[in-house]
């Protein structure tokens, strides 16, 4: 199927380099992000809404959202919380367990904060946008990620994120310096940045306003 294409299509650079691995001429592929509804975040939850509903009311809330799995790096995430000087801050995971949960939890009992992270289970629709509205910093840790629409959709809600630099939306989020990027398993390089990031103070408003122009010039496949 590759061999008799005429052209591709990749989502990010990082699908390109995966591309140039099987063989495939750089001059084939173009790049086209993927998209975003913008219009989808314009009424959001009340602040305080996901606190409110999973106890975490007056607590600093640091969250993940997406699938439970190895790739994810969920594990590499939960050390990084566990070295935080910061008693009041919570952990929230959000997503599907795939096989992976009883690798974190163990973590989280040997790192002695079993009792600062939430498991959710999958949030959709509005339970998610609470989520992120309510987030201090919401955190992507992924490995070999050609995208990811998560951190963008955090944005959107006014949440700061951090990702990993080996994923595609990294891209965007360094070039644009609209978030923050660690490298994958730098454990106490996370710790240091979502430590600074829970340290600072910013206008949710602004931050949406700021993403949404981002999303509508980077590419003609976000809109």
């Amino acid at each position: 199927m590759l061999k008799d294409a005429e052209r591709f299509i990749a989502v990010s650079e990082y699908e390109v380099r995966q591309y140039a691995e099987m063989g495939i001429e750089r001059e084939k592929i173009d790049v086209i992000y993927n998209g975003i509804d913008v219009e989808a975040f314009h009424n959001l939850p009340d602040a305080g809404d996901f606190r409110k509903k999973y106890g975490l009311t007056g607590k600093k809330v640091v969250l993940y959202l997406g699938k439970i799995t190895p790739r994810k790096g969920v594990d590499f995430l939960v050390r990084a919380f566990s070295m935080l000087d910061d008693a009041d801050a919570s952990l929230v995971i959000a997503g599907n367990d795939m096989g992976f949960k009883h690798v974190v939890d163990k973590i989280s009992r040997e790192t002695n904060v079993s009792s600062r992270v939430l498991f959710t289970g999958l949030l959709t629709g509005r339970d998610k946008l609470a989520a992120y509205r309510d987030a201090d910093v919401l955190v992507y840790p992924a490995i070999h990620e050609i995208f990811g629409l998560v951190p963008f959709e955090a944005m959107m809600c006014g949440a700061p994120v951090i990702v990993t630099d080996d994923c595609g939306c990294g891209e965007i989020i360094g070039n644009e310096d609209i978030g923050y990027l660690v490298r994958h398993n730098d454990v106490k390089g996370l710790r240091n940045k979502i430590t600074e990031v829970l340290a600072c103070s910013s206008d949710p408003h602004e931050k949406r306003k700021e993403a949404a122009h981002i999303l509508r010039i980077t590419s003609h496949g976000i809109s």
